[in-house]
């Protein structure tokens, strides 16, 4: 009884338990469903923060670069404020593009007063040297700005006239010129010095002109005077100053409009952002959510050590309850013994067994009969309900092996799916080569001799698993009957019974029958057996087969895309090399692509004439060198083609290079041939005219040469009047001398006095005749065509005037003053060729842009950066200078990237700081 009351209570304490479990998980479910909603929207408060955050942070600063605006409260005061820095950049840019445009006319003006003409169209400056003649103008130069005022006003349109002896023939003679201005002035030299004549009146000149002062000029003086260089140069320095103001107003304008375009690109991105950065502020919002996530978790804590709690005390309950469990069948053991019910018992049990014996006697013939009737050992496997079990599981199998093989197809696509994006590339190989065609059917050939295999293999598969699964039915059904036998018959021999003879004979004869029915399965087992074997070995048969062709068809497909991939690198190297035309020319079509020469044959022509071309390229080493590069002895067949074409393209470039492009890439080789005898003797024909033109004297030798000489003079004095006024640092001017070495002057009249004999008359070259000559003359050798040059006939050194008046050597200045010495002759060299190219091309020739650039300015002393800027200032010349290293910045705007993080995103920007010269070196 105690064992049964400990058994209640205790059932009792395990369904107390699993309620308060089962509670405790739905309050765990309520919580987690809860957690789920708290989490979404934090993630949505989340993100409508960092928008609102972020749109603060623009309209903040916005606020900050725009001191008009107080704050911006939405989107309309936000679009209106983009409006207006639109519009302010839209005007900042305007009034920039003015200001660039006015520096441009102002560096255009100061480039024009600083040249040798001044504001004198050029191209009357031209046709002044080309006549030998010099400017009125030019006779001016060292008037003060007053007389120059006067005197120019005296003069007018006569200020462009050229003085030459002759105007009249001067005339004529600039009439032949084609390119000149559209009126030109000549007079004579003793015309400019009586227009000065006149009466000065209040701000005019009365001017007479005309035969005995037929006419009257009134002209007012100009406020600005040109003439003469202390004008020009007073006109240019007023210029300077507009043009640093203009500038100064441009960099303010640069700083201005960058400033906007950061405001309108953090307004075009304020704007871009959600409605939620307009809305209120979701930081309290979230801050609650956050709250409520912590309280969810800490409850969700407390459920799960509740739960922890209530499944430790339910094992413990559950490990009772085995126990009692155990003990359940000895409870007897554990109560005080009762005798009489042990006896009732007893005795109840012994009448059970007496009933028990008595009816065995009574119906012992029919349990006989019964036991000889069990069907159990005598039953055969039903057929029919084998094979409709066989059908059912073939048909599983067969769909089970369709959706490998449908897996297995798809992998095979997936792999090759990168090689049906050609589908262009297919068709155009199969309309050109008959060997993928052939290979094409046969594939299919091979496809379906593969198909026939597996569907052979995958029937005999099928018949084989039907086999085992038939044979694995029986040997179950037969240990089945065989261990219900022995259960039988040991259940037979514990009842103690014994059949008589006759039921004896009756078992045995079926026990007979049974034997033979086990043999017939045992010997039908065998039979299933070899045919399995058979089937098996047919199966490895047709497993190679499948695998023959599978391999076959493997390299039949690498075979097909080994030529495909040979195929697009002859295509771009075609390509690469413009040979499309070429090589796909009519000739080609008609003799190999539509079948005159097979196929079969072209890399064996291409193989032999290989050879014959590199024979007779021997004279040419670096066609040779270059052709030997692309030869490759060892190259397969793939590789053969790809490496005559690049061969042939190299031939091909030197051919091109000698003979006609019109020849060269002619497609009929005959043509070719005729073509280049017909160009043959044409340069025949040209050579021997040329000749007859060179046949001239050695006096037109000399006067061309003493031509350039005086061109060169002319331009020596030209740079010369320019770098006179070149002052920076310790130097005040800048001379080139010119020289002719007394050997070459000497060569030089030699060619005049010899002007009766031609330079071609005898055999020798021209080369060797000019050397016999200068043999002849100084009694050295020399190349002949370096007389010819007319560098070698002048000797030019430069020299520097220090502040103290004296002339030094180029050869001792400092690192800073040769770089500018040589920036300075260069500048003006590139302003005589900017003033050249004007005269020819007229204002549309542009302007050359006047720029040093300088790399590790830090190797440069002080004192030599100080030279630099000092010369760069003077010239009127853009300096670029890089010096990361620098210890002291110079007079220049500084450039530097600046990175600075905005939201975790980090923004590169350039600024400009703008440093002034203070006017001292450093010490």
């Amino acid at each position: 009884m105690a064992l049964l009351e400990a058994s209640a209570t205790l059932r009792r304490e395990i369904s107390e338990r699993e309620a308060s479990q089962q509670k405790r998980i739905a309050r765990k479910t309520k919580l987690l469903d809860e957690q789920a909603q708290v989490q979404q929207a934090l993630l949505q408060l989340t993100e409508a923060d960092k928008c609102y955050r972020q749109g603060s942070e623009y309209r903040q600063q916005l606020c900050e670069w725009d001191a008009d605006r107080a704050s911006i409260e939405d989107r309309f005061d936000l679009e209106d404020a983009r409006q207006n820095i639109s519009a302010r950049l839209v005007a900042a840019s305007d009034r920039r593009r003015e200001l660039e445009k006015r520096l441009r006319e102002l560096s255009e003006s100061i480039r024009s007063l600083r040249s040798s003409y001044g504001t004198i169209d050029p191209l009357v400056g031209s046709v002044a040297e080309h006549l030998d003649g010099d400017l009125v103008a030019s006779q001016f130069e060292e008037l003060d700005i007053e007389t120059a005022a006067r005197t120019q006003a005296r003069l007018g349109q006569w200020t462009e006239a050229i003085v030459v002896e002759n105007p009249e023939a001067a005339a004529k003679e600039a009439s032949m010129l084609e390119v000149r201005p559209d009126n030109l002035l000549f007079v004579r030299p003793d015309y400019a010095p009586t227009q000065q004549l006149g009466i000065s009146l209040e701000d005019s000149e009365l001017v007479g002109d005309g035969v005995d002062c037929a006419g009257v000029r009134l002209t007012r003086r100009p406020d600005r005077p040109i003439l003469g260089r202390r004008a020009r140069e007073a006109e240019a320095s007023r210029l300077e100053e507009e043009k640093a103001k203009v500038e100064k107003n441009l960099s303010d304008l640069r700083t201005q409009s960058g400033s906007l375009q950061k405001m309108l690109e953090i307004a075009d991105r304020c704007l871009a952002l959600p409605a939620a950065a307009w809305r209120e502020d979701p930081g309290p919002a979230l801050e609650k959510e956050h709250e409520r996530d912590g309280e969810i978790r800490t409850n969700l804590s407390e459920v799960d050590t509740g739960l922890t709690r209530d499944r430790i005390a339910l094992a413990t309950a559950l490990d009772r309850k085995q126990q009692l469990a155990e003990l359940e069948p000895n409870h007897e053991l554990l109560d005080p013994p009762l005798y009489a019910d042990v006896i009732s018992r007893l005795d109840s049990d012994l009448r059970i067994c007496r009933e028990a014996a008595s009816w065995m006697t009574r119906f012992s013939d029919r349990v006989e009969a019964v036991v000889q009737g069990i069907p159990v050992l005598n039953l055969v496997p039903d057929t029919g309900r084998i094979a409709a079990l066989n059908a059912a599981v073939a048909e599983l199998d067969l769909k089970r092996r369709a959706e490998a093989r449908a897996g297995e197809a798809l992998g095979a696509l997936l792999t090759v799916a990168a090689d049906l994006q050609f589908a262009g590339d297919e068709k155009l190989h199969k309309q050109k080569s008959g060997v993928m065609e052939a290979l094409s059917v046969r594939r299919r050939k091979s496809e379906v001799r593969l198909n026939v295999a597996t569907f052979q293999l995958e029937a005999a598969n099928d018949g084989l698993d039907a086999a085992r699964q038939a044979e694995n039915e029986r040997a179950g059904k037969h240990h089945v009957a065989n261990e219900s036998h022995k259960h039988l018959a040991g259940e037979l021999q514990a009842t103690g019974l014994a059949g008589t003879p006759e039921e004896r004979d009756v078992a045995k004869a079926a026990l007979d029958a049974a034997e033979q029915a086990l043999k017939k399965t045992q010997s039908e087992g065998k039979a299933v057996s070899t045919e399995a074997v058979r089937v098996e070995e047919q199966l490895r048969r047709l497993v190679d087969d499948h695998l023959r062709a599978k391999n076959d068809l493997a390299l039949r497909l690498r075979a097909w895309r080994s030529e495909r991939v040979v195929k697009r690198e002859l295509e771009a190297e075609i390509a690469r090399q413009a040979l499309a035309g070429k090589i796909n020319s009519e000739i080609n079509r008609q003799e190999i692509l539509q079948g005159r020469k097979p196929t079969t044959r072209l890399f064996d022509d291409a193989t032999r004439h290989k050879g014959t071309l590199l024979e007779r390229l021997k004279a040419h080493a670096d066609v040779v060198q270059a052709v030997s590069a692309f030869d490759d002895h060892n190259a397969g067949e793939d590789q053969l083609a790809l490496q005559t074409l690049r061969i042939w393209a190299c031939v091909l470039a030197h051919i091109e290079a000698r003979i006609p492009r019109n020849i060269a890439s002619s497609d009929e080789p005959r043509v070719a041939l005729a073509q280049m005898r017909e160009k043959l003797v044409e340069l025949h024909r040209t050579l021997q005219t040329q000749e007859k033109e060179m046949r001239n004297r050695s006096t037109d030798v000399s006067r061309g040469i003493a031509s350039l000489l005086r061109t060169v003079a002319t331009l020596v004095i030209r740079l010369n009047r320019e770098l006179e006024h070149v002052k920076f640092g310790s130097i005040s001017g800048i001379h080139i001398e010119r020289e002719e070495p007394p050997m070459m002057a000497a060569m030089l009249a030699a060619l005049k006095e010899d002007g009766g004999q031609s330079l071609f008359d005898t055999d020798a070259t021209l080369d060797d005749t000019l050397s016999k000559l200068y043999e002849r003359v100084g009694g050295g050798r020399i190349k002949g065509s370096e007389l010819l040059d007319y560098r070698n006939y002048v000797t030019l050194r430069v020299k520097v005037r220090r502040l103290t008046g004296a002339w030094d050597s180029a050869t001792g200045l400092s690192t800073g003053e040769a770089i500018g010495v040589g920036a300075a002759i260069l500048v003006m060299i590139l302003r005589t060729w900017n003033e050249v190219l004007r005269r020819i091309s007229g204002a549309s020739a542009g302007h050359c842009m006047q720029q040093i650039l300088l790399d590790e300015a830090q190797r440069l002393d002080a004192e030599s950066l100080d030279t630099l800027t000092e010369f760069c200032q003077a010239m009127d010349v853009q300096a670029l200078v890089a010096g990361p290293a620098l210890e002291e910045p110079r007079s220049a705007t500084i450039f530097s990237l600046v990175r600075k993080l905005y939201n975790g995103r980090e923004l590169v920007t350039f600024e400009g700081r703008r440093l002034e010269w203070t006017g001292k070196k450093t010490a």
